[in-house]
């Protein structure tokens, strides 16, 4: 948001969405609860 702190509550800062529509052996309950549709903080070592 144009250098701005983006609040967890707004929506920010990031998204990752399982690609759902493209392949069928995603729509199933387990693996849609392990979806995760709000990222807070990634660590890479």
């Amino acid at each position: 948001m144009n250098t701005e702190y983006m609040r967890i509550r707004d929506k920010g800062p990031l998204f990752l969405v399982y690609p759902f529509d493209s392949d069928p052996a995603l729509r199933t309950e387990v693996i849609q609860n392990r979806s995760v549709w709000q990222i807070k903080h990634i660590l890479v070592k």
